[in-house]
């Protein structure tokens, strides 16, 4: 009774020094991966939010925050995008990191927001002085970001797309890529 005791125990200890083993390679993998996306997404240029009129060709303008969980989730997919551009494309992508304060100025006044329409309105649409369609965005003080993720598409120094959240952002670039024959999927996260 003793010996099937220890037996027992023995393949229990076996069993969780084999489990702890596979969690400790799936992690390091895990690791592996998510160091490969932050190098990868580290090489999108960064920009600052004034300059989306500045530069030549059509142009892709990501607004994020590194603590953003919604824009960690997203970022496989930016990186997988990102990558499947080529020079045939005239595309380029751009970030815009909201949590630098040379940038600040383009984020939407929730507080005077909240003063003049109420506590409860969560809504930049009840404000009737916000621009949020592509045909009132003219100029950069038009553009004001109310979180993030959010993308601008900017063809020929026209903005072709304002789009706030992941699904939106994710059928974005799903369109883009289909119009330009770019083999882009979207990364389950």
């Amino acid at each position: 009774m003793k010996k099937i005791v220890i037996a027992i125990c023995s393949l229990i200890l076996i069993l969780l020094i084999a489990l702890i083993t596979v969690g400790l390679i799936n992690k390091s993998k895990e690791d592996k991966y998510n160091s490969q996306i932050e190098e990868k997404f580290s090489k999108i240029e960064e920009v600052k939010y004034d300059q989306i009129f500045s530069k030549e060709g059509n142009q892709l303008y990501y607004y994020y925050q590194p603590n953003c969980g919604y824009c960690n989730k997203l970022k496989p997919s930016i990186v997988e995008f990102n990558d499947k551009l080529n020079d045939s494309i005239d595309l380029s992508f751009n970030k815009i990191d909201m949590s630098l304060e040379e940038n600040f100025n383009a984020w939407y006044d929730w507080d005077k927001h909240h003063e003049l329409y109420g506590e409860n309105s969560n809504n930049p649409q009840d404000n009737p002085n916000y621009k949020f369609t592509p045909d009132e965005l003219l100029k950069v003080d038009d553009i004001k970001i109310t979180g993030t993720p959010t993308i601008l598409y900017v063809k020929d120094k026209k903005i072709e797309a304002f789009e706030i959240g992941n699904d939106a952002i994710l059928a974005l670039l799903s369109n883009i890529s289909k119009e330009n024959g770019i083999d882009f999927k979207p990364v389950a996260s």
